[in-house]
């Protein structure tokens, strides 16, 4: 013969997975994280900045250096730790050549580029 719960049985029973249920959902959210990015990080204001992702030689025009992926996407830094005159969109230094080679990973700065020099006639 079944013996079947009674009904003060059946409540803490109903409680006590309730409970558990409850436990279960304050320790493992059922959002995903956010992907959003801090607005503040080690108390400095974020900003994009790029960086060489090749070495890139004296000459080359941004222009082409950027269709070729040789600039890095853009990485959030805090502000205090850039160098000065990094840029932080790759039109700041459109149609400009740079004026020297610039390292693998170095940060893009702006006075690293200048518009060409004017064909020489002949």
């Amino acid at each position: 013969m079944k013996r079947f719960l009674s009904s003060w049985q059946l409540l803490l029973t109903g409680l006590l997975l309730t409970g558990l249920i409850v436990l279960a959902m304050a320790l493992v959210p059922l959002t995903k994280p956010s992907r959003a990015r801090p607005r503040i990080w080690s108390g400095g204001e974020l900003v994009n900045v790029w960086v060489a992702r090749v070495n890139i030689p004296p000459g080359v025009l941004a222009d082409y250096a950027a269709r070729k992926g040789w600039f890095e996407g853009r990485f959030i830094v805090d502000q205090r730790s850039i160098q000065p005159g990094a840029i932080h969109t790759l039109s700041e230094i459109a149609h400009k050549v740079a004026l020297a080679s610039i390292p693998k990973g170095s940060e893009i700065l702006g006075q690293e580029f200048a518009a060409p020099s004017p064909a020489s006639p002949g």
